[in-house]
């Protein structure tokens, strides 16, 4: 797969286990960054799980009171969702978590959400969907406007379901 493909060419061109699980997390953890952030203007890391059944689940880090770095709740995450996938509660999971990208000499940066979904067959990807924030004014609800600009897509290499 091609550095940077679009979702539509990943489903288009991957023929390996997980991608539609993959790519269903992505879609559902974006689109619940989206709203977390048309609400709040931010947001903490969070993951997605998918069960055998096909049924997804929202997991916060145990530091989601606000105490801890983003960072530690990444680590968290990460933690608690490979004891689930060594156990066989979860066949993939996604984690995502609020970021800047910076351009190649680092004189700009872009907000981005970036996600990271991971299959127990061995498919993992990361998306990274830069957006634009606009505070509303007055009364609006929701009191943020998000509009999505690029969306890429990328192998990695997995660290969820490492160990199995």
């Amino acid at each position: 797969m091609a550095r940077g493909q679009q979702p539509e060419e990943v489903r288009d061109v991957a023929d390996e286990a997980g991608e539609d699980e993959c790519t269903r997390l992505i879609e559902e953890a974006l689109a619940a960054a989206k709203r977390l952030l048309e609400e709040e203007g931010q947001f903490r890391p969070f993951a997605l799980t998918l069960n055998e059944k096909g049924d997804t689940e929202i997991v916060m880090p145990e530091a989601a009171d606000g105490d801890g770095t983003s960072e530690q709740d990444l680590e968290a995450l990460r933690a608690d969702l490979g004891t689930e996938a060594a156990a066989g509660a979860i066949g993939a999971a996604a984690i995502a978590l609020n970021a800047w990208i910076h351009a190649p000499d680092r004189s700009s940066r872009r907000d981005a959400v970036i996600v990271f979904a991971e299959h127990h067959a061995g498919l993992s990807l990361q998306a990274n969907q830069i957006y634009d924030l606009e505070e509303r004014r007055g009364d609006v609800v929701p009191p943020h406007a998000v509009t999505w600009q690029e969306l890429t897509v990328d192998v990695i290499e997995p660290s969820i379901f490492a160990a199995r």
